[in-house]
């Protein structure tokens, strides 16, 4: 499976009541630097204190104990969770 595949699974994987309706959506289609890309592309500067982040309380309270990643070679160590959340501010010039 994808990081990105595995990304969306986890970031609904506890919306039982409404599956469905989250089933529509996409959360991770774009990380920070490509968000960054297409909007200066198109004209925005990317403001402080834009940044992507790993929500701890998501980490422990949606995933830890919960799911686990590992890499995709013959080793499979496991690896940390990845961004749950992002903070851009994209201010037009």
């Amino acid at each position: 499976m994808s990081l990105r595949d595995a990304c969306e699974f986890m970031s609904r994987k506890d919306y039982t009541d409404n599956w469905e309706s989250e089933m529509h959506e996409t959360f991770c289609f774009w990380d920070f630097n490509e968000w960054t890309r297409h909007l200066t592309a198109v004209g925005f500067r990317i403001a402080e204190p834009s940044q992507a982040y790993t929500n701890e309380w998501i980490v422990k309270n949606r995933l830890l104990n919960k799911v686990s990643l590992f890499t995709d070679d013959a080793a499979r160590k496991p690896i940390d969770y990845p961004v749950t959340n992002m903070l851009m501010l994209a201010v037009k010039e």
